[in-house]
């Protein structure tokens, strides 16, 4: 039988996850700009390379932050924010200052991942309506059979 976790281990997971998790968003953010000089550039084979990496990053932040609530739930705390600052809160000195700022720094990375992506989104968007707009011009000018026409 398996010993039961002792809090100050959740607490230490609960640590240990935010600043794994502030890296990669380092890494995600990274790879939302280089998304960002594809769809800008219009490279299409890059910008499928780099959707093949994003999205199993994602799909961990995501469960990440799935345990990250759990792991609060254990503890008896709210499964949010609030819990989070009061987690912060009630830790000592020294590690209340170095846990509150890595969680500060998460917060800073979500938020400019978030706002790239929203860009990204906004260019994704702009790329496919003039991809329709080319092929819905195309199909309506001069194509090449009506240059044929003209020998």
């Amino acid at each position: 039988m398996a010993a039961p976790i002792s809090k100050n281990d959740v607490v230490r997971e609960l640590i240990r996850g935010i600043q794994y998790d502030v890296r990669l968003y380092d890494e995600l953010y990274k790879l939302l700009l280089k998304q960002q000089h594809c769809y800008l550039s219009f490279d299409e084979q890059s910008m499928q390379a780099i959707t093949d990496k994003l999205q199993p990053m994602l799909d961990t932040l995501h469960k990440n932050a799935e345990h990250r609530t759990k792991l609060l739930g254990y503890l008896g705390l709210e499964q949010n924010k609030t819990g989070m600052n009061r987690l912060l809160g009630a830790l000592p000195g020294k590690l209340r200052t170095q846990a509150g700022q890595q969680w500060h720094m998460l917060e800073t990375r979500v938020q400019s991942c978030q706002q790239q992506n929203q860009l990204n989104g906004q260019l994704s968007a702009s790329f496919n309506e003039m991809l329709q707009q080319f092929d819905h011009d195309s199909s309506n000018s001069y194509s090449s059979s009506k240059l044929m026409e003209l020998r």
